[in-house]
């Protein structure tokens, strides 16, 4: 083990002999890199202790007060976090001092914060919620089996289910399935068990969608004539469904209904007959911000998020936070939903 004597010199802890200048130098840039890598983790630790109120220590994170505004905006404050794990790893191979021992105790402190911090943003829990929803609404409005049961029964044997009158009159299935459950099955967040259980549901409940939707869509062909077609001005009429995968452009519109493939991450057959249905509300899910219009009564800046919400709600609209700097409205006029 090589040791530190000081005054640029550098002896190995067995046999007593100098080492080789080198070592010194490695040594010295180690220190620094271990003070500042120090610091900065200690400064991070203090924030989420006294700015976010969580305890480092106690692996069951409060995720209610990690995730709040103003625990993001004093994280943010600090920037990029330094990667202590590195230089620790790193550095303890030359220099066993007290600076890499207390990097050693207090850097998977704040990893373990750190990666609970990071769920914040991960869509994975909130997604799998709704795709349960929807699950048990098939099992309550259609009576198709539980949702466990689904996972081993064909669509051909619940397709008389999804397509009879009882099933097609449940007005909760017209709300679309929310945007980015796909990304989120494939997510790299998420408690393992749950990013799981996405990934098993999701292809059974866009199936059973996909199938309701396309008995509902053959339906409002039989009664839908070429000169009843309504314009879709509203951007939130993209996200009425009125096809189904792999629809063509003439069997979209031979259903009366809008074709348009020109938008990335909407429906490219939407429902031209959904304005006379439908309501002007805030959305209960993640809204699409292809379907956003900016909210023309709200102009606020405040860099609290929160504040900036409550200004847009004042103003009549709806406010649904996207990632940071994007240029997509955050603050939007309340579409027409189903």
């Amino acid at each position: 083990m090589v040791l530190w004597q000081g005054k640029g010199q550098c002896i190995d802890g067995q046999t007593g002999a100098y080492v080789h200048a080198r070592c010194c130098q490695e040594i010295q840039a180690c220190r620094r890199d271990i003070a500042s890598a120090t610091e900065a983790t200690i400064a991070r630790i203090s924030t989420y202790q006294h700015r976010c109120g969580v305890d480092v220590a106690d692996k069951a994170f409060d995720r209610e007060k990690l995730c709040m505004a103003e625990c993001r905006a004093a994280i943010a404050e600090l920037g990029q976090p330094v990667d202590a794990q590195t230089i620790m790893v790193r550095c303890r191979k030359i220099d066993n001092s007290r600076g890499v021992q207390t990097l050693e105790t207090v850097v998977p402190l704040l990893l373990g914060v750190e990666a609970a911090f990071r769920e914040c943003d991960c869509p994975v829990d909130p997604l799998l919620q709704a795709t349960e929803e929807r699950m048990s609404l098939f099992h309550e409005k259609c009576k198709l089996p539980v949702a466990d049961s689904l996972l081993t029964v064909s669509l051909d044997e619940v397709e008389p289910l999804l397509c009879s009158a009882e099933c097609q009159a449940a007005e909760e299935l017209e709300v679309a399935l929310p945007d980015g459950l796909a990304e989120a099955a494939e997510a790299g967040c998420g408690d393992a068990a749950h990013v799981g259980r996405l990934q098993r549901l999701l292809p059974v409940v866009r199936d059973l969608d996909g199938k309701w939707r396309e008995c509902k869509a053959t339906e409002k062909a039989a009664v839908v004539k070429p000169s009843e077609q309504q314009t879709c001005a509203d951007p939130s009429m993209r996200h009425h469904e009125c096809g189904f995968f792999g629809i063509d452009q003439q069997g979209c519109e031979a259903r009366g209904c809008c074709w348009d493939p020109s938008r990335d991450g909407t429906h490219w057959c939407y429902d031209t007959s959904a304005a006379s249905r439908c309501t002007t509300m805030c959305p209960k899910f993640k809204f699409s911000r292809e379907g956003r219009s900016d909210c023309r009564g709200f102009n606020s800046t405040h860099p609290d998020d929160k504040v900036r919400g409550a200004a847009c709600e004042a103003a009549g609209c709806c406010w649904q936070p996207l990632e940071h700097h994007s240029d997509d409205a955050w603050c939007f006029h309340q579409p027409c939903l189903l």
